[in-house]
Protein backbone atom coordinates (compact mmCIF):
# COMPACT_ATOMS: atom_id res chain seq x y z
CA UNK A 1 0.00 0.00 0.00
CA UNK A 2 1.27 3.55 -0.84
CA UNK A 3 1.04 5.60 2.35
CA UNK A 4 3.35 8.80 3.45
CA UNK A 5 3.44 9.56 7.34
CA UNK A 6 3.22 13.14 8.41
CA UNK A 7 5.05 13.02 11.48
CA UNK A 8 3.64 11.11 14.68
CA UNK A 9 3.75 14.42 16.26
CA UNK A 10 2.31 17.19 14.69
CA UNK A 11 -0.40 14.40 13.67
CA UNK A 12 -1.55 14.25 17.91
CA UNK A 13 -1.50 18.34 17.88
CA UNK A 14 -3.41 19.18 14.80
CA UNK A 15 -5.45 16.08 14.73
CA UNK A 16 -6.65 15.95 18.31
CA UNK A 17 -10.67 16.22 18.22
CA UNK A 18 -11.39 17.40 21.85
CA UNK A 19 -14.63 18.49 22.60
CA UNK A 20 -15.57 20.49 19.39
CA UNK A 21 -19.05 20.49 19.87
CA UNK A 22 -18.16 23.47 22.67
CA UNK A 23 -16.95 25.42 19.52
CA UNK A 24 -18.78 24.62 16.84
CA UNK A 25 -22.34 24.06 17.30
CA UNK A 26 -24.52 21.50 15.51
CA UNK A 27 -26.80 22.67 12.78
CA UNK A 28 -25.10 25.77 12.26
CA UNK A 29 -23.87 26.92 8.59
CA UNK A 30 -20.61 28.01 7.45
CA UNK A 31 -20.62 30.25 4.51
CA UNK A 32 -17.09 29.58 2.67
CA UNK A 33 -16.88 32.63 -0.13
CA UNK A 34 -14.61 34.54 -2.28
CA UNK A 35 -16.36 37.87 -1.92
CA UNK A 36 -17.45 39.38 1.52
CA UNK A 37 -18.00 42.71 2.24
CA UNK A 38 -15.29 44.79 3.69
CA UNK A 39 -15.86 47.34 6.44
CA UNK A 40 -15.84 49.96 3.80
CA UNK A 41 -15.61 49.26 0.21
CA UNK A 42 -14.81 45.89 -1.93
CA UNK A 43 -14.49 42.36 -1.04
CA UNK A 44 -12.43 40.25 0.59
CA UNK A 45 -12.18 36.24 1.32
CA UNK A 46 -13.41 35.01 4.08
CA UNK A 47 -15.94 32.75 6.25
CA UNK A 48 -19.23 33.62 8.05
CA UNK A 49 -21.02 31.59 11.17
CA UNK A 50 -24.92 31.47 10.31
CA UNK A 51 -26.89 30.44 13.26
CA UNK A 52 -30.57 29.46 12.50
CA UNK A 53 -30.91 29.23 16.09
CA UNK A 54 -30.23 32.71 16.78
CA UNK A 55 -32.58 33.82 13.81
CA UNK A 56 -29.86 33.22 11.16
CA UNK A 57 -27.27 35.42 12.89
CA UNK A 58 -24.39 36.23 11.03
CA UNK A 59 -20.89 36.58 12.17
CA UNK A 60 -17.51 36.70 10.42
CA UNK A 61 -15.10 34.32 12.08
CA UNK A 62 -12.56 34.43 9.65
CA UNK A 63 -10.91 36.79 6.84
CA UNK A 64 -7.61 35.93 4.67
CA UNK A 65 -6.56 34.54 1.50
CA UNK A 66 -7.06 30.68 2.57
CA UNK A 67 -10.34 30.37 1.20
CA UNK A 68 -9.83 32.19 -1.77
CA UNK A 69 -11.20 29.08 -3.16
CA UNK A 70 -14.47 29.45 -1.91
CA UNK A 71 -14.52 25.50 -1.22
CA UNK A 72 -14.09 23.31 2.01
CA UNK A 73 -15.32 21.04 4.39
CA UNK A 74 -16.60 20.35 7.50
CA UNK A 75 -14.10 17.61 9.42
CA UNK A 76 -16.62 15.93 12.38
CA UNK A 77 -13.29 14.00 13.34
CA UNK A 78 -10.96 17.06 14.51
CA UNK A 79 -13.94 20.04 14.73
CA UNK A 80 -12.84 22.04 12.22
CA UNK A 81 -13.42 23.24 8.42
CA UNK A 82 -11.02 21.98 6.14
CA UNK A 83 -9.87 24.16 3.18
CA UNK A 84 -8.22 22.01 0.57
CA UNK A 85 -8.06 24.19 -2.39
CA UNK A 86 -4.50 26.65 -2.55
CA UNK A 87 -1.79 27.14 -4.43
CA UNK A 88 0.47 24.92 -2.05
CA UNK A 89 0.39 21.26 -1.31
CA UNK A 90 -1.52 21.73 1.62
CA UNK A 91 -4.37 21.38 3.97
CA UNK A 92 -5.83 24.02 5.76
CA UNK A 93 -7.52 23.65 9.20
CA UNK A 94 -10.35 26.42 10.54
CA UNK A 95 -11.08 25.98 14.07
CA UNK A 96 -14.42 28.24 15.50
CA UNK A 97 -12.18 31.24 16.40
CA UNK A 98 -11.10 31.50 12.83
CA UNK A 99 -7.28 29.98 13.76
CA UNK A 100 -5.47 28.09 10.72
CA UNK A 101 -2.97 25.34 10.88
CA UNK A 102 -1.56 24.19 7.71
CA UNK A 103 -0.56 20.53 7.05
CA UNK A 104 1.88 20.23 4.32
CA UNK A 105 0.54 16.84 1.66
CA UNK A 106 3.41 14.87 0.81
CA UNK A 107 3.99 14.94 -3.18
CA UNK A 108 3.44 11.37 -5.18
CA UNK A 109 6.95 11.74 -6.38
CA UNK A 110 6.37 14.90 -8.60
CA UNK A 111 8.30 18.20 -8.47
CA UNK A 112 6.81 21.76 -7.58
CA UNK A 113 2.68 22.09 -6.50
CA UNK A 114 0.27 19.11 -5.91
CA UNK A 115 -2.87 20.73 -4.93
CA UNK A 116 -5.41 19.02 -2.93
CA UNK A 117 -8.75 19.27 -4.71
CA UNK A 118 -12.25 18.42 -3.78
CA UNK A 119 -11.80 17.63 -0.29
CA UNK A 120 -14.48 15.50 1.07
CA UNK A 121 -14.45 14.24 5.20
CA UNK A 122 -15.99 11.29 6.52
CA UNK A 123 -16.96 10.73 10.23
CA UNK A 124 -13.73 8.99 11.46
CA UNK A 125 -10.86 11.21 10.56
CA UNK A 126 -10.43 10.36 7.03
CA UNK A 127 -10.09 13.09 4.36
CA UNK A 128 -10.53 12.19 0.73
CA UNK A 129 -9.19 14.78 -1.93
CA UNK A 130 -8.11 14.52 -5.53
CA UNK A 131 -4.55 15.43 -6.51
CA UNK A 132 -4.18 18.24 -8.27
CA UNK A 133 -0.95 17.30 -9.99
CA UNK A 134 -1.90 12.94 -10.81
CA UNK A 135 -5.36 13.58 -11.03
CA UNK A 136 -5.50 10.60 -8.58
CA UNK A 137 -7.07 10.05 -5.28
CA UNK A 138 -5.65 10.19 -2.09
CA UNK A 139 -6.77 10.49 1.74
CA UNK A 140 -5.70 11.64 5.12
CA UNK A 141 -6.28 9.36 8.01
CA UNK A 142 -6.96 10.45 11.74
CA UNK A 143 -3.45 9.33 12.58
CA UNK A 144 -1.88 12.33 9.45
CA UNK A 145 -0.82 9.22 7.60
CA UNK A 146 -1.79 10.27 3.54
CA UNK A 147 -2.40 6.96 2.16
CA UNK A 148 -2.85 6.97 -2.26
CA UNK A 149 -5.92 5.63 -2.89
CA UNK A 150 -5.82 1.98 -4.98
CA UNK A 151 -8.14 1.21 -8.13
CA UNK A 152 -10.06 -1.58 -7.49
CA UNK A 153 -7.14 -4.45 -8.88
CA UNK A 154 -4.99 -2.50 -6.56
CA UNK A 155 -2.03 -2.39 -8.65
CA UNK A 156 -2.38 2.09 -9.18
CA UNK A 157 -3.54 4.78 -7.21
CA UNK A 158 -7.69 5.75 -8.84
CA UNK A 159 -7.96 7.99 -11.17
CA UNK A 160 -10.16 10.89 -11.53
CA UNK A 161 -11.01 13.03 -13.91
CA UNK A 162 -10.60 15.81 -11.53
CA UNK A 163 -11.27 18.63 -14.61
CA UNK A 164 -14.61 17.11 -15.10
CA UNK A 165 -15.88 17.44 -11.40
CA UNK A 166 -17.61 20.55 -9.56
CA UNK A 167 -18.27 19.09 -6.06
CA UNK A 168 -17.56 16.62 -3.31
CA UNK A 169 -19.05 14.95 -0.16
CA UNK A 170 -18.69 11.96 1.54
CA UNK A 171 -22.01 10.62 2.79
CA UNK A 172 -21.87 9.38 6.52
CA UNK A 173 -25.37 7.41 6.02
CA UNK A 174 -23.76 5.27 3.08
CA UNK A 175 -20.07 5.57 3.97
CA UNK A 176 -19.62 6.79 0.41
CA UNK A 177 -17.79 9.78 -1.43
CA UNK A 178 -19.58 11.71 -4.21
CA UNK A 179 -18.71 13.82 -6.60
CA UNK A 180 -20.06 15.89 -8.94
CA UNK A 181 -19.37 16.92 -12.27
CA UNK A 182 -20.46 17.58 -16.25
CA UNK A 183 -19.85 15.57 -19.33
CA UNK A 184 -21.03 17.46 -22.32
CA UNK A 185 -24.85 18.78 -21.82
CA UNK A 186 -25.23 16.46 -18.32
CA UNK A 187 -24.82 16.80 -14.48
CA UNK A 188 -23.19 13.57 -13.74
CA UNK A 189 -22.93 11.90 -10.28
CA UNK A 190 -20.62 9.23 -8.73
CA UNK A 191 -20.36 7.31 -5.56
CA UNK A 192 -17.59 5.36 -4.75
CA UNK A 193 -17.64 2.82 -2.33
CA UNK A 194 -13.91 1.84 -0.34
CA UNK A 195 -12.66 -1.43 1.39
CA UNK A 196 -13.51 -1.28 5.54
CA UNK A 197 -10.13 0.96 5.88
CA UNK A 198 -11.01 3.69 3.25
CA UNK A 199 -7.87 3.05 1.16
CA UNK A 200 -8.91 1.11 -1.98
CA UNK A 201 -12.20 1.79 -4.34
CA UNK A 202 -14.27 -1.38 -4.03
CA UNK A 203 -16.93 0.02 -6.90
CA UNK A 204 -17.85 3.19 -8.49
CA UNK A 205 -21.39 3.63 -9.66
CA UNK A 206 -22.09 7.01 -11.88
CA UNK A 207 -25.29 8.76 -13.22
CA UNK A 208 -26.01 11.32 -15.64
CA UNK A 209 -28.97 13.67 -15.84
CA UNK A 210 -29.59 16.73 -18.39
CA UNK A 211 -28.53 19.76 -17.31
CA UNK A 212 -30.92 23.13 -16.73
CA UNK A 213 -30.38 25.10 -20.28
CA UNK A 214 -28.43 27.46 -18.84
CA UNK A 215 -24.99 26.44 -18.08
CA UNK A 216 -25.51 24.54 -14.55
CA UNK A 217 -22.89 23.36 -12.35
CA UNK A 218 -23.03 21.67 -8.98
CA UNK A 219 -21.47 23.61 -6.45
CA UNK A 220 -21.76 22.02 -3.52
CA UNK A 221 -23.74 19.22 -1.67
CA UNK A 222 -24.59 18.60 1.98
CA UNK A 223 -26.28 16.13 4.37
CA UNK A 224 -30.08 16.23 3.54
CA UNK A 225 -33.51 14.72 4.88
CA UNK A 226 -33.39 10.88 5.11
CA UNK A 227 -30.24 9.91 4.69
CA UNK A 228 -30.51 11.77 1.61
CA UNK A 229 -27.45 14.35 0.03
CA UNK A 230 -28.45 17.90 -0.76
CA UNK A 231 -27.54 18.71 -4.43
CA UNK A 232 -26.83 22.43 -5.28
CA UNK A 233 -27.02 23.81 -8.95
CA UNK A 234 -26.05 27.54 -10.42
CA UNK A 235 -26.78 28.56 -13.74
CA UNK A 236 -27.46 31.43 -15.70
CA UNK A 237 -31.00 31.79 -16.33
CA UNK A 238 -33.26 33.83 -14.12
CA UNK A 239 -36.34 31.52 -14.66
CA UNK A 240 -37.77 29.32 -11.82
CA UNK A 241 -35.99 26.08 -12.05
CA UNK A 242 -35.12 23.07 -10.12
CA UNK A 243 -31.66 24.39 -8.29
CA UNK A 244 -32.14 22.48 -5.12
CA UNK A 245 -32.28 18.40 -5.49
CA UNK A 246 -32.41 15.48 -3.43
CA UNK A 247 -29.58 12.40 -4.27
CA UNK A 248 -30.28 9.02 -2.71
CA UNK A 249 -27.01 7.59 -2.19
CA UNK A 250 -28.31 4.23 -2.10
CA UNK A 251 -29.91 4.07 -5.20
CA UNK A 252 -28.44 6.75 -7.02
CA UNK A 253 -31.66 8.60 -7.92
CA UNK A 254 -32.44 12.18 -7.94
CA UNK A 255 -35.80 14.34 -7.06
CA UNK A 256 -36.43 17.95 -6.53
CA UNK A 257 -36.64 19.64 -3.70
CA UNK A 258 -37.52 23.05 -4.43
CA UNK A 259 -37.20 25.48 -7.47
CA UNK A 260 -35.71 28.92 -7.25
CA UNK A 261 -37.14 31.89 -9.05
CA UNK A 262 -36.50 35.63 -8.32
CA UNK A 263 -35.05 38.91 -9.98
CA UNK A 264 -31.22 37.77 -9.90
CA UNK A 265 -31.40 34.54 -9.09
CA UNK A 266 -28.96 33.49 -11.76
CA UNK A 267 -26.73 34.49 -9.20
CA UNK A 268 -27.78 32.49 -6.44
CA UNK A 269 -24.25 30.17 -6.62
CA UNK A 270 -23.92 28.33 -3.19
CA UNK A 271 -26.42 26.54 -0.64
CA UNK A 272 -27.44 23.66 1.93
CA UNK A 273 -29.72 21.70 4.29
CA UNK A 274 -29.65 22.76 7.48
CA UNK A 275 -31.37 19.83 9.25
CA UNK A 276 -32.35 22.21 12.25
CA UNK A 277 -34.73 24.49 10.24
CA UNK A 278 -35.91 21.54 7.98
CA UNK A 279 -35.56 24.39 5.24
CA UNK A 280 -32.25 24.79 2.57
CA UNK A 281 -30.16 28.01 3.01
CA UNK A 282 -29.13 29.73 -0.48
CA UNK A 283 -26.79 32.85 -1.21
CA UNK A 284 -28.18 35.17 -3.46
CA UNK A 285 -25.33 37.28 -4.43
CA UNK A 286 -27.04 39.78 -6.99
CA UNK A 287 -29.30 41.58 -3.79
CA UNK A 288 -26.29 39.84 -1.18
CA UNK A 289 -29.17 38.04 0.78
CA UNK A 290 -29.30 34.95 1.93
CA UNK A 291 -33.05 32.81 1.80
CA UNK A 292 -34.37 29.78 2.78
CA UNK A 293 -36.75 27.45 1.07
CA UNK A 294 -38.94 24.70 2.59
CA UNK A 295 -39.37 21.48 0.41
CA UNK A 296 -41.22 21.74 -2.57
CA UNK A 297 -41.50 25.41 -2.61
CA UNK A 298 -41.21 27.49 -5.78
CA UNK A 299 -40.20 30.94 -5.89
CA UNK A 300 -38.12 33.41 -4.41
CA UNK A 301 -38.19 31.64 -0.85
CA UNK A 302 -37.72 33.70 2.41
CA UNK A 303 -35.08 36.21 3.06
CA UNK A 304 -33.92 35.79 6.17
CA UNK A 305 -30.28 38.14 6.13
CA UNK A 306 -29.47 41.14 4.05
CA UNK A 307 -25.82 42.02 5.34
CA UNK A 308 -22.94 40.30 5.65
CA UNK A 309 -22.48 37.48 3.40
CA UNK A 310 -21.83 39.12 0.04
CA UNK A 311 -19.94 42.65 -1.25
CA UNK A 312 -21.70 44.86 -3.14
CA UNK A 313 -21.82 45.81 -7.29
CA UNK A 314 -21.39 42.43 -8.72
CA UNK A 315 -22.35 38.77 -8.34
CA UNK A 316 -21.64 35.42 -8.51
CA UNK A 317 -18.39 34.58 -6.54
CA UNK A 318 -17.44 31.31 -5.75
CA UNK A 319 -18.32 30.36 -2.53
CA UNK A 320 -19.88 27.28 -0.63
CA UNK A 321 -21.94 26.94 2.48
CA UNK A 322 -21.30 23.68 5.17
CA UNK A 323 -23.12 22.85 7.61
CA UNK A 324 -21.92 21.38 10.80
CA UNK A 325 -23.04 17.69 11.23
CA UNK A 326 -25.26 16.53 14.35
CA UNK A 327 -23.18 14.30 15.70
CA UNK A 328 -20.37 14.21 18.04
CA UNK A 329 -16.94 12.52 17.00
CA UNK A 330 -17.19 9.05 17.10
CA UNK A 331 -15.06 8.68 20.17
CA UNK A 332 -13.15 10.81 22.25
CA UNK A 333 -9.97 9.81 23.09
CA UNK A 334 -8.98 13.10 24.91
CA UNK A 335 -9.99 11.60 28.45
CA UNK A 336 -8.16 14.35 30.43
CA UNK A 337 -9.97 16.73 28.35
CA UNK A 338 -6.90 18.99 28.07
CA UNK A 339 -7.88 19.42 24.51
CA UNK A 340 -4.61 17.28 22.79
CA UNK A 341 -4.83 12.73 22.82
CA UNK A 342 -1.88 11.86 24.19
CA UNK A 343 0.26 9.87 26.24
CA UNK A 344 -0.94 12.20 29.25
CA UNK A 345 -4.83 10.73 28.53
CA UNK A 346 -3.54 7.03 28.78
CA UNK A 347 -1.77 7.45 32.07
CA UNK A 348 -5.14 9.31 33.01
CA UNK A 349 -7.22 6.37 31.90
CA UNK A 350 -4.68 4.04 33.97
CA UNK A 351 -5.13 5.94 36.67
CA UNK A 352 -9.07 5.83 36.40
CA UNK A 353 -9.43 1.77 35.79
CA UNK A 354 -6.60 1.54 38.62
CA UNK A 355 -9.55 2.89 40.86
CA UNK A 356 -7.97 6.48 40.63
CA UNK A 357 -10.27 9.82 40.82
CA UNK A 358 -11.87 10.60 37.83
CA UNK A 359 -12.41 14.76 38.03
CA UNK A 360 -13.35 14.83 33.88
CA UNK A 361 -15.90 11.88 35.09
CA UNK A 362 -15.38 9.71 31.84
CA UNK A 363 -16.87 6.51 31.42
CA UNK A 364 -13.31 4.04 31.96
CA UNK A 365 -15.20 1.52 30.08
CA UNK A 366 -13.56 2.92 26.79
CA UNK A 367 -13.93 0.24 24.56
CA UNK A 368 -17.46 -0.44 26.15
CA UNK A 369 -17.79 -4.10 26.54
CA UNK A 370 -18.87 -3.68 29.80
CA UNK A 371 -15.95 -4.00 31.57
CA UNK A 372 -13.08 -1.48 32.89
CA UNK A 373 -9.38 -3.30 32.39
CA UNK A 374 -6.42 -3.70 30.01
CA UNK A 375 -8.31 -3.56 26.94
CA UNK A 376 -10.22 -0.08 27.82
CA UNK A 377 -6.33 1.02 28.13
CA UNK A 378 -5.10 -0.82 24.63
CA UNK A 379 -8.34 0.60 22.81
CA UNK A 380 -7.05 4.26 23.90
CA UNK A 381 -3.53 3.64 22.81
CA UNK A 382 -4.69 2.27 19.51
CA UNK A 383 -7.37 5.42 18.14
CA UNK A 384 -4.64 7.72 19.45
CA UNK A 385 -2.08 6.29 16.86
CA UNK A 386 -4.82 6.68 14.81
CA UNK A 387 -6.71 3.08 14.77
CA UNK A 388 -10.49 3.30 14.49
CA UNK A 389 -12.58 3.79 17.58
CA UNK A 390 -14.44 1.02 19.46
Amino acid sequence: MLKQHIGFGLALCVFASGAWAQSFVPGDAYLISTSLPRAVNGSEPGIVKISPSNNWAVTRIYTGSEVSFGRATFDPFRGKIVVGAGSTSTLTFIDAAGTLTHLNIPRLGIAGNDVANRAAAAADGRIYFVRGATNTLAVLDGAGVVHEVLNQAGTAPEAVSNNTLTASYFSIATNTLIFAGTSGSNDTFERITFTPNGFQVVDRTSISTPMLPSAEIVTGMSEGPNGTVFVKSDDNSNDTLRRMRLLDPATMTLSVFASSGYFGVAGEVAGAYVPVAGKSLVLDTLSDQLRTFTPGAAGAGTIVATSGVSSGGGSGELAQIIVVPDLAPPCDPDVNQDGVADQGDVDYLVNVVAGGANPTGIDPDFNQDGVSDQGDIDALINVIAGGQCP
